[in-house]
């Protein structure tokens, strides 16, 4: 399972590999209210990663990590999404992998500074996502997957 912590957005993504083909069974985003006090919010992200990885069963969850940002409170808030994410996989025992965006878009692109549409781009080429279309935090939660899948497994 890939994750993209994000307390507005949070993409999620299950991917396998069956021989020299990556296909994703499940995908999708997380999304919560901003008018919604912060508390729910993470109670909102919690409870659905829990339950997405009760109903799923992943081996093992990554998790990409906080980027430097210049707003420290959108620092925060995404710390606190990280937060929730975590211990919902640590709470069901699943172990954690945690990458950082750079090293996500490296293993994915090739490039350490990829933008956000060439990730998506390399996702869309390389993960069978039977047709659908993605946006950006879903693509980005795939792409944790396979940096996790690469990193573990070596070259797909």
């Amino acid at each position: 399972m890939g994750i993209d912590p994000s307390l507005t957005n949070t993409g999620y993504a299950f991917i396998s590999r069956e021989g020299n083909r990556i296909r994703a069974s499940e995908f999708g985003e997380i999304r919560t209210a901003s008018r919604k006090p912060l508390p729910l919010r993470l109670a909102e992200i919690y409870s659905r990663i829990s339950q997405l990885i009760q109903e799923n069963r992943p081996d093992e969850v990554a998790v990409e990590e906080m980027f430097y940002a210049e707003n420290p409170q959108s620092a925060m808030r995404m710390g606190y999404a990280r937060g929730a994410v975590l211990i919902a996989a640590a709470h069901r025992g699943v172990p954690i992998a945690e990458y950082s965006a750079r090293e996500v878009k490296m293993a994915v692109t090739g490039y350490g500074n990829a933008s956000k549409e060439q990730v998506r781009r390399m996702v869309l080429s390389r993960v069978d996502l039977n047709g659908a279309e993605i946006g950006y935090d879903v693509s980005d939660a795939v792409a944790v997957a396979l940096c996790h899948l690469q990193r573990k497994y070596g070259g797909l």
